[in-house]
């Protein structure tokens, strides 16, 4: 078996994935900055245009207070910028 296909094939992945823990990492210091709420990298999904946040809904409502600010300190250092917080 060629070992050093499957490496590059899965090394792939592993960038994929670390590109992804980054970019929640940095959601998360926008969040925390902007609204004082710290959110568990979990509980976030990146859908397309749209960041998903499974908090209850007190955090939610703190969250959404500074929707405004936390996207404009999220789009200043990701490609493609995200449009909505749901």
């Amino acid at each position: 078996m060629d070992y050093k296909k499957i490496d590059s094939f899965l090394e792939k992945f592993k960038s994929l994935l670390a590109g992804s823990v980054l970019e929640k990492g940095m959601v998360i210091e926008a969040i925390r900055k902007s609204s004082g709420v710290t959110v568990p990298q979990s509980s976030l999904k990146i859908s397309g245009t749209t960041l998903y946040i499974g908090v209850s809904g007190t955090l939610k409502t703190a969250i959404h207070l500074k929707k405004e600010e936390i996207l404009v300190t999220i789009n200043s250092s990701r490609k493609r910028a995200l449009m909505d917080i749901r």
